[in-house]
């Protein structure tokens, strides 16, 4: 556990100038954003669920593209890749490492993963997300190994369903 405090702390450190401010940078989108960083568990999980099926046609849109942004000057992709290209680097794992990424949501970071050459498995507690996150994986013709797609599996479950004897990072 210490490892992972440790790793954690140097990835937002790089990402970030002073890592120890991590509340300060979660900002709600939108209404619905806010009632989901704001509710009690009940309410947050009933808000998580229905998520998908209060978004904008736009918003929706985003879910399949993220973390590819639509705007002009590109800085919110480059910011995720940035980030992600920081984490591999410090955490170091060898391929096909198993890694857990909960509320995988569209299932974008389990794609990178993937990409990646880890052998990810995405859980989420809305089935709307996770039908959007397959897709997304459907629709890769090449994946890390030369002739394949990569292989992700999703589950939309909450994480006290978890089998507890897989081994995850």
């Amino acid at each position: 556990m210490d490892f992972f405090r440790k790793s954690l702390k140097k990835f937002w450190s790089k990402i970030h100038k002073d890592p120890e401010d991590l509340t300060s940078k979660i900002q709600p989108i939108n209404k619905f954003e806010q009632i989901l960083i704001s509710s009690s568990p009940e309410e947050y999980k009933k808000a998580a669920v229905d998520y998908p099926t209060k978004l904008r046609p736009c918003d929706l849109y985003y879910l399949y593209t993220k973390p590819f942004d639509c705007s002009k000057d590109k800085s919110t992709s480059r910011e995720h890749f940035t980030n992600f290209a920081h984490l591999l680097e410090i955490l170091s794992l060898p391929p096909r490492t198993k890694i857990l990424d909960v509320a995988c949501g569209p299932g974008w970071l389990c794609e990178f993963l993937a990409r990646s050459g880890y052998n990810v498995t995405g859980i989420d507690i809305s089935s709307d997300l996770i039908q959007i996150a397959k897709e997304r994986i459907e629709a890769i013709k090449f994946g890390p190994e030369e002739g394949k797609p990569p292989e992700v599996r999703f589950l939309a479950q909450y994480l006290k369903q978890l089998n507890r004897e897989e081994n995850f990072l």
